[in-house]
């Protein structure tokens, strides 16, 4: 871009003010090669902006999938710890309702004891403290 404009400038030196003896028409050529020149110009310099946005766009690009690829990291493990704690939940309510049952199972036991004892002596015991 910038070998081109150099070559376009360097045609124009020289021609920059048409002489008094240039008719209306070759005037009128140059001023509209100035004018093509000029929009050239306009073009090459668009051009140069599109440009440093895309590279801007790509840099964000890869920012933005380098922090993808970290969330997609962290939320892979918190999933495998989520996975642990229900495995963990399950494990204890299993644990808390085996408890339940063997406290049940002993308290069945316990007053048959204690009704068995109450027919073979007669009486119910009292409670330690009641004595």
């Amino acid at each position: 871009r910038n070998n081109r404009l150099h070559n376009e400038k360097s045609k124009m030196q020289g021609t920059d003010v048409p002489t008094s003896g240039v008719t209306s028409a070759e005037g009128q050529i140059f001023t509209m090669l100035q004018e093509l020149r000029s929009r050239l110009t306009e073009v090459d310099d668009s051009i140069d902006e599109d440009k440093n946005e895309k590279e801007g766009i790509q840099n964000d690009i890869a920012i933005l999938a380098q922090r993808l690829g970290s969330l997609e990291t962290n939320l892979s493990k918190k999933r495998d710890l989520r996975q642990e704690f229900d495995r963990k939940v399950d494990e204890s309510q299993d644990a808390f309702k085996k408890i339940a049952d063997s406290m049940r199972t002993l308290l069945t036991v316990g007053k048959k004891e204690s009704s068995k004892l109450q027919r073979i002596h007669g009486h119910a015991f009292k409670p330690y403290d009641e004595m």
